[in-house]
């Protein structure tokens, strides 16, 4: 596997490490939200947007399958794809694939998600900008 085509480079730093002194599991789960929220912004959807339609993502489900660890000062590259995204683009499955920086597959977090109205406190369906953007994301190779 490789690094899908939006990608986000992160060094391991001390606050990352658990008391094995390899990357904490809640790390994984970080870098992923950041991928995710910087390929929302890179496709011209940043927070402002966020807030101006009253949206945010909740999460259902997140799962990390680990293949090799991360410790102290390594590099990892985290890239973005779907699973799956409704046609109204209310429901979405990501994954977030982490690589050492010499391409060995280290990790992969898969997320279960909708938008939520944050005044109605209700499930949404995005603005048709969102949906489009959600529909742009490679698929994942499996």
């Amino acid at each position: 596997m490789q690094a899908g085509p939006f990608t986000q480079t992160f060094q391991v730093r001390w606050s990352d490490l658990d008391v094995n002194a390899h990357m904490r599991n809640t790390a994984y789960n970080e870098m992923g939200i950041q991928t995710r929220m910087a390929w929302f912004a890179q496709g011209g959807f940043h927070m402002a947007d966020f807030e101006q339609h009253r949206i945010g993502p909740v999460i259902f489900s997140e799962t990390i399958d680990y293949y090799r660890e991360f410790r102290l000062g390594d590099t990892v590259i985290v890239d973005i794809r779907k699973r799956s995204v409704r046609n109204d683009g209310g429901r979405f499955e990501l994954e977030n694939n982490l690589f050492r920086d010499d391409g060995t597959h280290a990790a992969r977090v898969a997320v279960k998600a909708a938008w939520l109205h944050l005044d109605q406190r209700k499930l949404a369906t995005p603005p048709e900008r969102l949906a489009r953007l959600l529909h742009q994301l490679p698929m994942v190779d499996e």
